[in-house]
């Protein structure tokens, strides 16, 4: 009998987008997350990896990259007929990340070798998935659902993982610039970040799922903030999905998705215009709320249409 089941495989505990996608669509989610360094994660996820789609046998696979070894596990298997078909779902990080770049090559030599479906979260990466040799691609947003907002207790929320894309350093001298404005910063912060932060910043550390959502619904803004061009914020869904106002960076694919309803930072993200349209988003709150709520709405619809051609897919 042909295996009729397929599974999003993702290389970390928690994934916002790869657990939307498995929900809504109804498939398996297998998170493969190590401790230990780089070498000892990725071969105790790679071998983990083969040992639970040689056991399950899967039709269809997602696979949440980066990191590339993923992609490559997963290409073994599909060699060994142990799934039939791969999609590849690429974050920003696959072509724009210094780590993963230099990798650019092998990952679509795979993608051309096993004809994978490539997932993105825009036009503009999807063209160049194309021109990569990539025999299909498709733009998906992170599916939305709308949520309840809780009453406010906190200015600004600041979700962040202190990657390399994130500027750290202005987020930290625009508080200073607003001392009457709370900003609170989730992630693990160094220890030099904390030493730096004015007092009217607080660190809430590694949150729970839970604990996270709670900070998210009872704040009056949030901000994401990105130098990397072509990157969809995981924050700006999740504001989306409350109906938050968002502060976040003038690039031509995330003025595209959230139209009117957010707050933009120019890519340069100097401190004193963050601060100015961080004000601006937290005096304009009622408005871009609405706003938010109406673009919500419209993308709702158009990745219902994205979502249907995934299935589509899952099933041919």
């Amino acid at each position: 009998m042909s295996p009729t089941k397929d599974v999003m495989i993702s290389w970390v505990s928690h994934h916002g987008r790869s657990n939307a996608i498995a929900a809504t669509l109804e498939l398996d989610e297998i998170n493969i997350s190590t401790a230990g360094s780089v070498i000892t994660r990725y071969t105790r996820q790679f071998f983990a990896t083969l040992r639970v789609l040689r056991r399950n046998r899967y039709r269809s696979v997602i696979v949440m990259m980066p990191p590339t070894p993923a992609l490559i596990a997963v290409e073994i298997c599909r060699r060994l007929r142990w799934v039939s078909h791969i999609a590849a779902d690429m974050h920003t990080g696959v072509f724009e990340n210094p780590k993963w770049r230099k990798f650019l090559r092998l990952t679509f030599y795979i993608v051309a070798k096993s004809k994978a479906l490539v997932i993105v979260t825009n036009r503009s990466l999807a063209d160049r998935s194309t021109s990569m040799g990539a025999a299909q691609s498709l733009v998906l947003h992170d599916p939305l659902t709308p949520k309840s907002r809780s009453a406010a207790t906190h200015d600004v929320l600041v979700p962040v993982s202190y990657a390399n894309d994130e500027p750290i350093a202005a987020i930290l001298e625009s508080a200073r610039l607003m001392p009457e404005v709370q900003l609170i910063l989730t992630g693990r912060a160094p220890d030099a970040v904390v030493a730096a932060a004015p007092n009217n910043i607080q660190f809430a550390g590694y949150v729970s799922k839970q604990e996270y959502d709670k900070l998210l619904s009872a704040a009056k803004v949030v901000l994401g903030l990105t130098n990397r061009e072509f990157t969809m914020q995981r924050t700006g869904y999740e504001a989306m999905e409350y109906g938050i106002p968002f502060v976040t960076t003038r690039f031509d694919d995330l003025e595209e998705f959230f139209g009117q309803a957010a707050v933009y930072v120019d890519p340069e993200l100097g401190a004193f215009e963050i601060a100015t349209s961080v004000q601006e988003a937290l005096t304009q709150r009622a408005e871009l709320s609405r706003k938010m709520i109406e673009r919500r709405d419209i993308q709702i619809a158009q990745q219902e249409r994205a979502l249907d051609e995934l299935a589509a897919w899952l099933e041919s």
